[in-house]
C-alpha cells in the first residue's frame, strides 16, 4: 500500500490504523489496514478508498510501549466496560500515534485502542 501512494504522489495524514472485525479467531484475523490520504488515489483490486464512518460513542484507552504490552490496554478497557455496563457493538481501531517512523524506542510507541460502545 505505501509503495502504491508514493507512486501517486498522495499525501499520508496520521495516524495509520487497523480495524479488527468479529468473527477474528487466533488462526484467522478479519482486518483492515487504514492509511489515511489526503489526495485522489486510484484503487486496485486490494487497495479500496473509503470514507470511515463515524461512531456515535467509543471507548477509548491510549497505550504507551511496545505492542507485546498492548494487550494490557485491552484488559483495562475490557475491565473499563464491564464495570461500568457497556457493550462492545462494533469492530474495534488501533490508531498508530507514535512508532517505528518516530522513534527507535519501542517503550516510546503510542497507541490508541477505540472500541464503539453503547450502555448495556
Amino acid at each position: 500500500m505505501g509503495e502504491h501512494i508514493e507512486k501517486h504522489g498522495v499525501k499520508v495524514v496520521p495516524p495509520c490504523m487497523v480495524i479488527y472485525y468479529q468473527g477474528s479467531s487466533d488462526s484467522s484475523i478479519d482486518a483492515e489496514v487504514i492509511e489515511p490520504i489526503s489526495g485522489d488515489l486510484p484503487e486496485t483490486d486490494r487497495i479500496k478508498i473509503k470514507i470511515l464512518e463515524g461512531v456515535t460513542e467509543m471507548a477509548c484507552v491510549v497505550h504507551k510501549g511496545t505492542y507485546q504490552t498492548l494487550h494490557n490496554a485491552y484488559s483495562s478497557l475490557l475491565n473499563w466496560l464491564e464495570e461500568n455496563r457497556y457493550e462492545i457493538v462494533g469492530p474495534q481501531r488501533e490508531l498508530y500515534l507514535a512508532g517505528e517512523w518516530s522513534t527507535t524506542d519501542t517503550n516510546e510507541y503510542i497507541t490508541e485502542i477505540q472500541c464503539p460502545v453503547r450502555k448495556a
